[in-house]
């Protein structure tokens, strides 16, 4: 390890120290004659100024027990335990010889643990202790364990000689603490005061072995930790608030019990991380102290400092260190940065995957090939895997301080001045398009120099589709609808697949190019749209999440206002609205959605574009389609002019056949009078129903309901 000023790393030529015995730490050093028959050990003098030093509760002791054992049998000869007060040397009675020792500090008050430390008779009995998760919080001091073997206790008052051959008049400890301290910022571009309650990590395991070959009772991962505003106010304090992130919270100094599972690339020996927000979506993830390859331990003496950027899903940059020294197996600053989320998500054919990044490097952009399969070489084109990754020649833009590259699902932006830059990606199936596929894709992200110097992360995105896309092309186009109950304000998904630029009229560059598209509202100010992609895990699926825990935002990496969003080649935004309807009868808005349909000039501007109308309704309530009275006179036919005296409230629920209701997938199927059953507004499709007919025409074509998905090729109508 390595050596700074008067401290000394892990090594067996540790001064030993056993840490301050109370808040107050003593900064002298005498020394002292040490008696033949004595080990003598002191309390640790303070840290050095270090990057996670920690704070004063980290370093506080108040038992020691000091265990030796026979070098040769592994039989325990001493087993005392100690109390101190501050600065106290402590003396410990034993006979010169060769001795493996184990310290032991802050050792829970719990009685069959300390049964068991009282009985050790050999050192493989520390093989079937392990410390209650209870006993690692931050009220509580911080149970420490240090071994130290092959140590050689001289008599007539020489002091001990290390297995490296060092002589030492007493050793000064340097205790390894059995849990791992979590300092958390967290941020957002809105003002989650609202709805922000807490922070909750579970999975934690319930005992932490003091050795790595713990033989006793099987560890499980049943213990979670919930702080909230409102019970555990003193661990939270409000962050800074800056242009780009409106919004801050920090956690101040939680202490959980170390996590170091057999597997550490097991996902679920993970350690998860929650962000309260009760009603709403709570983002979750993973932690993990390193990402390539990946380690979900949190090590014994582990200090995380953890930055997570609430997005929807939860993005976490995790600096993991020791709380003295830093060990190089970990994530750490180095020539060429590439800092990375995730390296392993799923997505459906409804919803996305947010991958937030940072670098030090001036270049970083998704490779225009990724790799098919968990595993192997077979290649396939990005772009006609995942929506618009891959930067084209006009998506960088240099303003001399800055530089950004942007399409409509990437974005990174680099300072030139602090050379430090941050981006994201939202990872959304475009032109893979087909009914039940399950495939795993790895596409590439890479980090450049101005001089060609590489750093590249693989990402593998698992995939499931179970259903097809339309295409917005020919034939005229159908109705459009987002529907609302009062009450709900959740997420509605309107997405179409388009077909790429083609046609004698376009220019040789744009020819097979992804088309663009965009949305505005026209009217119905409580509307709001959003390009970020849906981030429920399950939506797609046969059991997707409530909508209403997934609220849309506008986009705020790319400056939406909640009016206007755009895109390139898939059609994918998100609908949502602002608040309740608390007014007796529903509102409505309209939507334009325009897609990519030719050119009329060779200039850059000079496209047109083909117009579908997406109409929004809030509210479940009956309502007229025409109006009674003369607000809304007749206006053709022999009682043009004259007022509506049989227009009637309708309900907007949608109706559907016994048969479909009962889980028929017949093309159409007969409604016999007054049998039509409801589905669920807004989530569930009703039946197409045939139009009328006189009651005395054929009894067989009456009332026919037509399934909403099921497709045929030779119907006569498009």
């Amino acid at each position: 390890m390595m050596k700074s000023g008067n401290r000394i790393y892990r090594n067996w030529l540790y001064a030993l120290l056993l840490i301050v015995f109370s808040s107050c730490i003593d900064e002298t050093f005498t020394e002292n004659t040490v008696e033949g028959t004595f080990l003598t050990v002191r309390g640790i003098t303070p840290l050095g100024a270090t990057t996670h030093e920690g704070t004063p509760e980290d370093r506080v002791v108040r038992t020691l027990r000091i265990l030796a054992f026979d070098r040769t049998t592994g039989n325990k000869i001493s087993n005392v335990s100690y109390a101190a007060s501050t600065g106290d040397i402590i003396r410990h009675p034993i006979d010169p010889g060769t001795y493996d020792f184990v310290f032991l500090a802050n050792e829970p008050p719990h009685i069959p643990v300390k049964t068991k430390l009282e009985a050790i008779g050999n050192y493989s009995d520390l093989n079937h202790i392990a410390y209650p998760a209870s006993f690692f919080s931050s009220e509580q001091l911080i149970p420490m364990m240090q071994e130290i073997k092959n140590v050689t206790v001289l008599s007539n008052g020489q002091g001990a000689t290390l297995e490296n051959g060092t002589t030492v008049s007493m050793l000064l400890l340097a205790l390894e603490r059995l849990g791992v301290r979590v300092d958390v910022e967290l941020k957002a571009v809105d003002d989650l005061n609202s709805v922000f309650k807490g922070v909750i990590f579970s999975n934690i395991p319930n005992l932490v072995p003091l050795t790595a070959g713990y033989d006793g009772p099987a560890i499980e991962r049943n213990v979670v930790r919930k702080f909230t505003l409102t019970d555990d106010g003193g661990y939270f304090a409000d962050g800074t608030a800056t242009a780009e992130w409106g919004w801050g919270k920090k956690v101040n100094r939680i202490i959980l019990p170390a996590s170091e599972p057999a597997s550490t690339n097991d996902e679920d020996e993970a350690v998860i991380f929650t962000v309260d927000m009760v009603d709403n979506y709570s983002p979750s993830c993973e932690l993990k102290i390193n990402s390539s390859p990946v380690n979900y331990s949190l090590p014994k003496n582990t200090k995380l400092d953890l930055t997570g950027y609430i997005q929807d899903p939860l993005q976490v940059n995790i600096i993991a260190s020791k709380w003295e020294d830093v060990d190089e197996d970990w994530d750490i600053v180095g020539v060429k940065v590439l800092n990375v989320s995730t390296l392993e998500t799923g997505i459906t054919d409804f919803n996305g995957a947010r991958i937030s990044f940072s670098s030090n490097m001036p270049i970083v952009k998704v490779l225009p090939e990724l790799y098919v399969g968990a595993t192997g070489t077979t290649k396939a084109e990005t772009e006609k895997i995942f929506n618009d990754l891959v930067l084209k020649s006009n998506d960088t833009k240099d303003n001399g301080a800055t530089i950004t590259y942007a399409t409509s699902r990437f974005l990174y932006t680099y300072d030139k001045t602090s050379q430090t830059g941050t981006g994201y990606m939202d990872v959304l199936l475009d032109e893979q398009n087909v009914k039940g596929a399950r495939e795993t894709y790895r596409i590439v992200l890479s980090v450049e120099d101005e001089d060609g110097g590489k750093l590249q992360r693989e990402i593998k995105i698992n995939t499931a589709q179970d259903g097809k896309r339309f295409v917005f092309d020919a034939y005229g186009t159908g109705y459009i609808g987002a529907f609302f109950r009062d009450d709900e304000v959740g997420e509605r998904i309107i997405t179409g697949q388009q077909a790429r630029i083609a046609g004698a009229s376009e220019r040789p560059e744009d020819l097979g190019a992804i088309s663009p598209w965009k949305a505005t509202v026209e009217s119905g100010d409580f509307v709001v749209l959003s390009s970020t992609p849906s981030f429920d895990p399950r939506v797609g699926m046969d059991d997707p999440g409530n909508p209403e825990h997934y609220q849309v935002l506008p986009n705020a990496y790319k400056g939406e206002g909640g009016t206007y969003v755009e895109g390139r080649g898939r059609v994918y935004f998100r609908i949502g609205v602002k608040g309740k309807n608390t007014g007796a009868t529903p509102r409505y808005a309209r939507v334009k959605i325009e897609r990519y349909g030719g050119r009329w000039g060779t200039g850059d501007n000079q496209v047109w574009y083909s117009a579908e109308y997406l109409y929004v309704r809030q509210g479940e309530e009956p309502d007229y389609i025409m109006r009674p009275g003369t607000a809304d006179p007749i206006s053709k036919g022999p009682l043009q002019g004259k007022s509506r005296d049989y227009a009637r409230k309708i309900s907007p629920y949608n109706l559907t056949s016994p048969a479909y209701y009962n889980g028929s997938n017949a093309l159409y199927t007969p409604v016999d009078h007054k049998q039509a059953k409801f589905v669920k507004y807004p989530s569930q499709a009703g039946a197409f129903f045939q139009w009328g007919l006189p009651k005395k025409a054929n009894q067989d074509y009456f009332r026919l309901a037509y399934h909403p998905t099921a497709l045929t090729v030779d119907h006569w109508i498009k």
